[in-house]
């Protein structure tokens, strides 16, 4: 099992695990074949806090995920999807509610210790409520990722 745990302080925090269902080394410059992704194949559990600019507490989601991560060279695919489980402030006036978020993620390592990365991130609601609506909600984001 890989634990992975981070925490975020830009308005929130964050705790993730991940669980390897295989190897999880799949690369198809080096000629794994297709059938591998069963390898590449992982559970994860995220879980955010969230808090407005002046320090009130606005609500947490959990996201379990099921998830495949390959690479072809250097350029690493990750592909996840799952429930969301949303819990807002109780005097935010918005009901809890179940969505369906996901992530598609390309990254490059930058050295041994960063790496560049470019996602999507797709949420779904199926419940229409007074301060948010119903359909597609859609984070596209570019970043760096250093580890210490």
């Amino acid at each position: 099992m890989i634990s992975n745990y981070a925490l975020i302080f830009s308005s929130l925090c964050s705790r993730q695990s991940l669980l390897a269902l295989g190897e999880g080394d799949v690369n198809f410059a080096l000629g794994d074949p297709f059938k591998d992704l069963k390898d590449a194949t992982y559970l994860s559990l995220e879980h955010r806090q969230g808090w407005d600019s002046v320090g009130k507490w606005q609500g947490n989601y959990t996201d379990p995920r099921v998830g495949v991560e390959f690479s072809y060279d250097l350029i690493a695919i990750k592909i996840e999807g799952g429930p969301r489980f949303y819990v807002p402030a109780s005097n935010s006036g918005v009901s809890e509610r179940t969505d369906f978020a996901g992530e598609i993620e390309i990254s490059r390592p930058m050295g041994d210790n960063a790496e560049l990365f470019f996602h999507w991130q797709p949420i779904h609601t199926d419940k229409d409520g007074s301060k948010w609506g119903q359909g597609w909600q859609h984070h596209v984001g570019t970043g760096a990722t250093f580890r210490f």
